[in-house]
């Protein structure tokens, strides 16, 4: 008597699955900073803050769809929702009321973007999609250490790098980065 095995999930390869985590979390970045550009704290605040928020917004939109791209060249399928682990953040960001928490959370955002794309970067396969990952995670560490910048007011008191750090470093908080809050392999993975 034979019997037929369970079927077994398909699993997509590494690089497809990478590729849709980090569109997953593109999608979050572009839809918290939609989120963020329609606030009071940044629709009539510090023109910085608000100008970084255009910026960084077109960065993740475009972001998405070059991580979307590789992952077609790859067989594999686009991934256009957010990441379901971080969608309480929307909620967060719509309840921010002053620049500096929102600026904060965002900052707290695009570390973990940078912290996962560094992470990513030597996991995947292809020459093509490591490369595409450093050069996202040096993207989106440089938008974090602008939030730092935006948070520090010109007496170093606030909750950014501070005055001791010198204006020739206050945006590059970090020499190496770590990868410790990274996102799971699989975490956006279209299923």
């Amino acid at each position: 008597m034979s019997t037929t095995p369970s079927p077994v999930p398909s699993v997509a390869p590494l690089d497809v699955q990478l590729l849709q985590t980090a569109a997953a979390l593109e999608n979050l970045a572009a839809k918290l900073y939609t989120v963020a550009a329609g606030l009071s704290a940044v629709a009539s605040g510090q023109g910085r803050l608000r100008a970084l928020t255009a910026r960084n917004l077109a960065h993740h939109t475009s972001h998405a769809a070059a991580f979307n791209q590789a992952v077609v060249a790859l067989g594999g399928a686009e991934q256009h929702a957010i990441d379901a682990r971080y969608t309480g953040l929307i909620q967060r960001v719509t309840a921010t009321k002053d620049p500096v928490s929102l600026a904060t959370l965002l900052e707290e955002v695009e570390d973990l973007m940078a912290q996962t794309f560094a992470r990513f970067a030597p996991l995947a396969g292809a020459a093509g999609v490591r490369s595409l990952f450093v050069d996202t995670a040096s993207v989106e560490a440089q938008h974090g250490s602008e939030l730092l910048i935006v948070l520090t007011p010109p007496d170093g008191s606030g909750p950014g790098p501070g005055p001791g750090s010198g204006s020739g470093t206050a945006g590059i908080p970090r020499a190496v980065y770590p990868t410790a809050e990274a996102s799971a392999v699989n975490e956006g993975a279209v299923r």
